[in-house]
């Protein structure tokens, strides 16, 4: 039997590699972006902590893998003139919260229990 290579099959091969990448220790803090080229988020890359709006441009997608936390300072968006991918299924699906959510990803904004999620204190998508 011949194996040909497909690029649906690269794409599947690539999306498989990054998913088993080591889990790094530390989160991933994400200052403000506008995203340009294909970008996948995974839960590897710990908790994604967006202290400043994000943008994907037309033509860019983001993909973000179930599993994936990702929290959103007070009054941060996310602008979608490309394409945001959120992948999840059953229990494992992909998380945009407050900063202030510590029941995910934990305390990440530092204060212990000082503080509470509420409605409305990140933008939208």
């Amino acid at each position: 039997m011949r194996f040909t290579r497909t690029p649906l099959l690269t794409l599947v091969f690539a999306l498989a590699f990054l998913s088993v990448a080591p889990s790094a220790s530390a989160d991933t803090t994400i200052p403000g972006a506008n995203i340009t080229v294909d970008t996948v988020w995974s839960p590897a890359g710990g908790t994604y902590i967006i202290t400043s709006s994000v943008a994907v441009a037309d033509g860019a997608t983001l993909t973000i893998l179930p599993g994936t936390v990702v929290k959103m300072n007070l009054g941060q968006y996310f602008f979608v003139d490309g394409t945001l991918t959120l992948g999840g299924v059953g229990g494992d699906l992909v998380t945009i919260t407050s900063i202030k959510d510590d029941s995910v990803g934990g305390d990440t904004n530092g204060d212990g229990s000082a503080s509470a999620p509420a409605a409305g204190e990140w933008g939208s998508i």
